[in-house]
């Protein structure tokens, strides 16, 4: 389709290779394909970027949980120089007395070591931890898949707005060939002033549509290098053909969304909460530990002298904890609650999700099917105008036609190829959205 297209703009020559040679010669222009685009998107972009991220931050999450069922060990030094010793007052044999306790100087070197056997709170923290860092990857492919497709629509606009330029290079070209032709005929008295004005007016729709279009694909190509994280002012050109593959078929209607990402998400989400809802009744459970400690102090009341190894001493103990939850204040019982109306919301959004993807789903076939359909109307209409323009043309060049017939095909011709060329646009994007609605991607 677009290769006939191609083989008519050979004719307006001049514009389209000098821009085709600097593009050659400038070794700053981009060029990509559709694939490559959504390649160089997904590795600039910094929302792919920042979820990576978030990603890693929920893998430490879940290393932190687990670091809890290691050993926890500490040390810890205290220097005390006793500058007044506490005083208390006793009765003794002989009467009231003071007491003083303490030393002058006062070094405590301690080891304290912990070790959980059973805590249910951080067993369920690991499964929870485990799947939201499953939600967050689950994220960060759907923020891929948001865009892939903004990053093709962005394209095939890009794409088409350049068709549509190379198509008002040729309108432009012939509209002043026949302007220049005008000229030439007034001059032998074939037509009149008024219709060298109709011809200059044709010119002139002809250079504004070009420059329209023009401002139009410079826009499109600043959305697309913004759409793929490039620095502003990237030249980009684009491989890709404009042309729908001849060889596919169409897909049959479907009903299968299992494979969307939203259902995944809420499904992961749904798991989440549940966990969160088992945790709460692991809450009541005892939480069991072993612990240790290796102390050595040194009391000295007569100088500061933490160096008279003589005078310290040593001791050490173990021990086995047993902590029973007995009330709460029903703070486990309403955070319980909580949960179980999350997990309700989660299989709500469930059931709705399935309603509308499936919506969705068979809107995007209908649309797909009546865009694929439109574009055959379209190319058989823009095929039939070149060939009656062809004919026109003959005509004219023999004197059968006036030059306002053949301007009238020539406008025929305009409209038929603007519809093409919008009709592949929707059916690309029609596409799009079928292989998204459909999982796809």
């Amino acid at each position: 389709m677009i290769y006939n297209i191609h083989s008519r703009f050979q004719v307006i020559a001049l514009l389209s290779l000098l821009c085709a040679s600097a593009a050659a010669q400038d070794s700053t222009v981009l060029k990509l394909n559709l694939v490559q685009a959504v390649e160089t998107g997904l590795q600039n972009r910094v929302e792919v970027k920042n979820q990576q991220l978030t990603v890693q931050i929920a893998e430490n999450e879940v290393a932190k949980v687990r670091a809890k069922n290691l050993p926890q060990v500490t040390a810890s030094y205290d220097n005390r120089i006793n500058t007044q010793l506490q005083r208390q007052f006793a009765t003794f044999p002989t009467g009231p007395g003071e007491i003083k306790f303490g030393t002058y100087s006062f070094n405590v070197l301690a080891f304290n070591a912990t070790q959980n056997i059973f805590n249910p709170a951080n067993h369920e923290d690991k499964k929870i931890n485990a799947v939201l860092t499953q939600l967050e990857r689950e994220n960060l492919n759907k923020i891929k898949i948001d865009i892939k497709l903004s990053i093709s629509q962005a394209y095939y606009d890009a794409l088409l707005k350049k068709e549509k330029v190379r198509a008002s290079q040729f309108n432009f070209a012939q509209a002043d060939a026949y302007f220049k032709r005008g000229h030439e005929q007034l001059k032998a008295g074939a037509i009149l002033d008024a219709d060298l004005a109709k011809l200059e007016l044709d010119q002139l729709n002809a250079q504004n549509a070009l420059d329209t279009d023009t401002q139009g694909y410079q826009l499109s190509l600043a959305n697309l290098v913004n759409q793929l994280g490039l620095p502003p002012g990237t030249r980009l050109d684009l491989t890709e053909v404009a042309a729908p593959d001849a060889t596919e078929k169409l897909p049959d209607s479907s009903t299968d969304v299992s494979r969307r990402i939203e259902l995944q998400l809420e499904r992961t989400r749904l798991l989440a909460n549940e966990l969160n809802l088992r945790k709460q009744k692991a809450g009541y459970l005892p939480t069991v530990s072993v612990y240790g400690n290796l102390t050595k102090q040194q009391l000295n009341n007569v100088n500061y002298d933490p160096f008279r190894w003589a005078l310290w001493n040593q001791y050490n103990y173990f021990g086995f904890k047993v902590d029973v939850p007995i009330f709460d204040g029903f703070s486990k019982e309403r955070n319980r609650q909580e949960y179980i109306f999350r997990t309700q919301q989660n299989r709500n959004n469930l059931i709705k999700l399935q309603s509308d993807l499936a919506y969705e789903l068979q809107s995007a076939w209908v649309e797909l099917r009546t865009a694929a359909t439109s574009l055959g109307y379209a190319e058989r209409n823009y095929t039939l105008a070149r060939k009656v323009m062809a004919v026109d043309q003959t005509r004219f060049n023999e004197g059968g036609i006036t030059a306002a017939e053949l301007k009238n095909t020539q406008y025929s011709v305009e409209n038929a190829q603007t519809n093409y060329l919008n009709a592949l646009f929707n059916y690309f994007v029609a596409k799009l959205k079928w292989l998204k609605a459909k999982g796809e991607w």
